[in-house]
């Protein structure tokens, strides 16, 4: 074996085990989109300082994480692929699929709809 091809299987191995070693995990998935969903619906409360839509957008702040993982953890389904993972999330009856991949998420064609619905929701708390 050259020393070129042993080189290039070295570094295929160690982007292996680097992608495996960060793959990211359910609780990972959840975090990110709690923290998405708030800056969504967080927005909504700036727009509405000293109205019911601000103390609902408070509230996200001080629970919003857990109530939001746990609607999550029980919508979403994660595909596991070792290297990577696939994880699907039914959210206001629209499919969200992102990839997740060395601790980062990429949403894929789709997501954006759910994430305007996301908006539209958050624009229709009272005021």
């Amino acid at each position: 074996m050259s020393t070129g091809a042993l080189v290039g299987l070295v570094l295929l191995l160690v982007l292996g085990i680097g992608l495996v070693s960060t793959n990211p995990t359910l609780d990972d998935y959840t975090e990110f989109v709690a923290a998405t969903a708030q800056r969504a619906i967080g927005g909504a409360g700036q727009a509405g300082r000293g109205t019911e839509r601000e103390r609902v957008a408070q509230m996200l702040e001080g629970q919003g994480h857990r109530l939001i993982g746990s609607l999550i953890r029980t919508n979403t389904v994660r595909r596991d692929y070792v290297a990577f993972s696939l994880f699907e999330t039914r959210l206001l009856e629209q499919r969200v699929l992102v990839l997740g991949i060395a601790h980062r998420f990429l949403p894929l064609p789709g997501a954006e709809e759910a994430i305007r619905k996301l908006g539209r929701f958050g624009a229709t708390l009272p005021q």
